[in-house]
């Protein structure tokens, strides 16, 4: 009887651990979606474009980018050839187009969340508790 009652328990940390791990990792990797202290990224798509932009007035590409950046309903930005930059504020179907570079901005931060984090860890060291007893009282 004691024997089964010690393999119950450990198969019950075991799940426990799983679980614990499973549960923190989503927690911490909650997303931001404001990009205070973060630094935007950018997915390229060279050679495409889509319609409905407004003309920004950018003489370069770097200024382009710093537009769309600076306005919080840009989603993404197209650069041509002819040093043009155009902004859009939703997401539309690309088209293939020679000479036009479409940018579009990622503004999501990814950041562990610390109001899990400490809990977690209480709970991991919980864990590590239960288990010492576990092997004291074998």
């Amino acid at each position: 009887m004691r024997t089964y009652l010690l393999v119950c328990l450990r198969m019950a940390r075991r799940l426990l651990v799983v679980w614990v791990l499973i549960w923190c990792s989503a927690a911490n990797a909650r997303t931001s979606s404001s990009s205070v202290g973060c630094s935007p990224r950018w997915i390229v798509h060279p050679n495409f474009h889509a319609f409905g932009a407004r003309r920004v007035n950018a003489s370069t590409q770097q200024q382009c980018l710093d537009a769309c950046i600076t306005n919080s309903s840009c989603v993404s930005v197209d650069w041509n050839d002819n040093a043009q930059c155009w902004m859009h504020d939703r997401r539309r179907k690309r088209y293939p187009y020679t000479g036009i570079i479409e940018y579009e901005i990622v503004r999501r931060c990814y950041r562990p969340n610390p109001s899990t984090s400490g809990m977690c860890l209480r709970v991991f060291f919980s864990i590590c508790h239960f288990r010492i007893v576990l092997y004291l009282y074998r």
